[in-house]
């Protein structure tokens, strides 16, 4: 039994008690004055003449100080249930307090720790209310970011498709063949923007099917990269895929899982200076490796963040949405992996995934 049961199941009977205190007290009473007083109200007692003057007078006083008894009794067990009252109530008023406040747009508002004697309930009750006003003030924090984040990345395709409708509609820039070309180029990479967000959104809200199944990760990885060949050769670089012997089975969802490792290969195809390596290994861990810049050590646990930018190595320049990788994790802790990013061997990124064996 844990302690906080034992002291509220204490404070049930100090309550008990004081509210049967002045029952008790009115019985006793009632049961005094039935005894010494000739006759009483329910008859329960023959009346009886008084034997002395002196026995009357002291039928009197009993009468009297018992009910002078019960009248304190009763105020004393009123003023302890209501100290009682106000000290099991008090942790149930601050976290009311605290969420009218945060009901008014306060987020930061918390309620205070009780006090230990009213036991482990009320504790747990408090500190998981502020828990949860933590992660709405943290959410809210990220909703925000992330709208200004988004504002800041589809302004600036926007800006430069409105530049180039502007030079072709002034004269400045030819309508030919090229700059359409850099038009499409950058609606393409507005499209890429609006459907990462809006699978990002998905998979976040838990909105986004998954249909797990058995799957041979040998071959979807080799799919995958073999569509990824003839791209990596036009960039002159060496795509390389490494898989074991036997056959590595996982619970995925296949469509999806294609997409992560999609999304890791156009990251380092838009970074890597000559090669990226493909590692699949018997225990369902796969790695993307290449040798580009890299990032800092300081930014390895960041770049899984959503639009989080390193340096202008790895800048919006190089077409990238700022959601490929972000995708990745989310991907993969909705299928029940994780992702993690480290230095590679030759100086670039390496991303490692963990996935659920069958």
């Amino acid at each position: 039994m844990k302690p906080g049961s034992i002291y509220l199941r204490l404070l049930g009977v100090m309550l008990f008690l004081t509210i049967s205190t002045p029952v008790v007290a009115f019985l006793m009473t009632a049961y005094t004055i039935s005894v010494t007083v000739q006759g009483n109200v329910w008859d329960a007692f023959p009346k009886e003449p008084w034997p002395s003057p002196e026995a009357q007078i002291l039928g009197e006083r009993l009468r009297w100080n018992a009910l002078w008894a019960a009248l304190i009794s009763a105020g004393l067990a009123s003023m302890l249930a209501l100290f009682l009252a106000r000290n099991i109530a008090q942790p149930l008023t601050e976290v009311g307090r605290a969420a009218r406040s945060i009901k008014g747009g306060n987020l930061s508002a918390r309620a205070p720790s009780p006090p230990q004697v009213l036991g482990q309930e009320a504790l747990e009750l408090v500190q998981n209310f502020n828990e949860m006003a933590s992660t709405l003030e943290s959410l809210e924090e990220g909703r925000k970011r992330m709208m200004a984040d988004i504002a800041h990345e589809l302004r600036t395709p926007l800006a430069v498709l409105q530049a180039r409708l502007d030079g072709l509609e002034d004269g400045v820039l030819p309508f030919d063949a090229e700059e359409v070309r850099k038009l499409s180029m950058q609606t393409a990479m507005l499209g890429r923007l609006v459907e990462d967000l809006r699978l990002l959104t998905l998979v976040n809200t838990r909105q986004l099917p998954f249909q797990l199944q058995e799957v041979n990760f040998n071959v979807l990885l080799e799919d995958v990269v073999s569509a990824f060949a003839f791209r990596a050769a036009q960039q002159k670089l060496s795509l390389h895929l490494e898989v074991p012997d036997l056959q590595v089975k996982v619970q995925v969802d296949p469509d999806r899982m294609a997409q992560v490792v999609s999304n890791l290969l156009e990251n380092s195809l838009r970074y890597a200076q000559s090669h990226i390596h493909v590692t699949l290994h018997p225990s369902g861990m796969f790695s993307v490796e290449d040798d580009g810049p890299g990032v800092q050590i300081a930014e390895l646990s960041r770049i899984f963040e959503p639009y989080y930018r390193t340096d202008e190595a790895r800048s919006r320049a190089l077409g990238g949405s700022g959601l490929g990788l972000p995708l990745v994790q989310a991907f993969l802790q909705a299928q029940g992996g994780q992702a993690r990013a480290e230095i590679g061997s030759h100086g670039g990124l390496k991303v490692n995934c963990w996935l659920p064996l069958q």
